[in-house]
């Protein structure tokens, strides 16, 4: 089994990179586009963005229709991802630990068993035949096959149990943007471009902070969309200071 040049996982830069996921053999299971967000005590957490696609070693690409979150824990050999729409509402690879590439993407071997949250809240271990296949045709190390066995049965434990972050913490990632939110954005904006006492600027602001807010509809990390939307909308007004709508 080929593995790439490796570096420190924390020390990856922020923004764009992608996860490849290869089976043992060397062949690649899956390709996924990622923008980092943020590294916490649970790990460093992705997002997979709407729209962008999947490629996979079988079975069409796959396309989410909203965006994706998905965490590549400090320790442990797993990858989570979570999504508000589809079958699951959890799904996890049982992998050998990720390493970081040294073009900065993620990388790993899957291992074939994975633990799923079904929409119902049913959580199970599935794809068991795919490994003791795989195990044999591929030639599986014994110590590989031990650990694959002994994360499977953790994460199944951790997740049916909820324990976190599988139970609030990445779920909690997916909420809807509160108002609340993009009144702090309208508000924060007002001030930086004295709008305070301007009706006509602030009304300005105001539409650009919605158009911009429904450009990111589908994006469910939201968490940092106020951000995302204060930027976009910043650089608009700057590009264009005496932009009416």
């Amino acid at each position: 089994m080929a593995e790439p040049v490796t570096r420190e996982p924390d020390s990856r830069e922020p923004g764009r990179c992608e996860l490849r996921l290869d089976k043992w053999d060397g062949t690649t299971s899956k390709t996924i586009p990622l923008l980092t967000l943020d590294t916490d005590r649970f790990g460093r957490w992705y997002r997979w963005p709407a729209g962008h696609v999947m490629t996979r070693r079988s079975g069409p690409p796959q396309r989410p229709r909203r965006d994706q979150l998905l965490l590549v824990p400090r320790t442990g050999s797993w990858i989570a991802r979570w999504a508000l729409d589809g079958e699951f509402a959890l799904y996890c690879d049982v992998t050998t630990p990720v390493l970081t590439t040294a073009t900065g993407g993620l990388w790993a071997v899957d291992l074939d068993l994975d633990v799923v949250r079904y929409r119902d809240r049913r959580v199970a271990l599935i794809d068991q035949d795919q490994f003791e296949s795989r195990r044999v045709s591929m030639g599986y190390p014994p110590e590989v096959v031990e650990q694959a066995w002994t994360t499977a049965d953790w994460l199944h434990r951790a997740v049916s149990d909820g324990h976190e972050p599988f139970a609030t913490v990445g779920p909690g990632r997916l909420t809807p943007l509160p108002a609340a939110a993009l009144a702090a954005v309208n508000a924060r904006l007002l001030d930086r471009h004295g709008a305070d006492d301007d009706p006509a600027r602030a009304a300005v602001i105001r539409r650009l902070v919605a158009r911009t807010a429904e450009r990111f509809r589908d994006a469910t990390i939201t968490e940092f969309l106020p951000v995302l939307v204060e930027r976009a909308v910043g650089a608009a007004l700057a590009a264009h200071p005496n932009r009416v709508l």
